[in-house]
């Protein structure tokens, strides 16, 4: 018979086991067994319940508005959110092309070690980590 989720005893075993690469690959291979088994909404809605329950909260903390503008500025609230988000990724990469030009202006290597012809060159490499081509956004 198998388990349908790891007891202490795993999770201990493969975090002080295994090196990052190898917890990765166990733990993406363990997510994508979960949703051959499960529905992915089913298995996410209480989590994207929590999620957005948090503006209505931030926006009408004691349930005071009527349903319909507590939703109306939850909506806003968390468009604001993610444009926040969206202004901090900008300003990452903004950062990282600014470094990656003055090391090239400096001509000497990346902090990871690459010359910084090579790294440019990693920036429309595929990202694995999403299972996506990157297409130039860093």
């Amino acid at each position: 018979m198998t388990r349908s989720t790891p007891d202490v005893a795993d999770v201990q075993r493969i975090t002080t086991a295994s090196p990052p690469t190898e917890r990765t690959l166990q733990a993406r291979a363990a997510a994508h067994s979960r949703w051959a088994r499960q529905d992915p909404k089913a298995g996410t809605a209480p989590a994207r319940a929590a999620f957005l329950e948090r503006f209505d909260n931030e926006v009408d903390p004691n349930r005071e508005l009527p349903p319909d503008e507590r939703a109306r500025r939850a909506q806003h609230a968390r468009k604001a959110y993610f444009a926040g988000l969206a202004l901090k990724s900008a300003q990452a990469r903004r950062r990282r092309r600014e470094a990656a030009a003055v090391t090239a202006r400096a001509g000497s290597e990346t902090p990871g070690g690459r010359r910084v012809s090579d790294a440019l060159r990693l920036e429309d490499s595929p990202d694995l980590t999403k299972g996506r081509k990157n297409r130039g956004r860093t």
